[in-house]
């Protein structure tokens, strides 16, 4: 997971990530927000949303998926 610390009210945490190592497809993603020693799920989205990936000739696939996240007041 990433480490946010503390996020108290309302918020928007938009996340972005880097080269994903997909073939070409369709995939679905699942979000979830939970306590740091995973005993409390505060918020579950299971397969809310999805993205395609086009497949390229001659694209190498990459290992290394950089991820960044910000918090935004509401």
């Amino acid at each position: 997971g990433l480490a946010l610390g503390r996020v108290d009210g309302k918020r928007r945490v938009r996340f972005q990530l880097g080269p994903v190592p997909f073939t070409g497809g369709q995939y679905w993603v699942t979000v979830g927000v939970h306590s740091r020693d995973n005993q409390r799920v505060y918020h579950v989205q299971d397969q809310r949303y999805s993205f395609e990936v086009r497949q390229t000739e001659g694209r190498r696939d990459q290992t290394y998926v950089p991820v960044t996240a910000e918090v935004e007041d509401l």
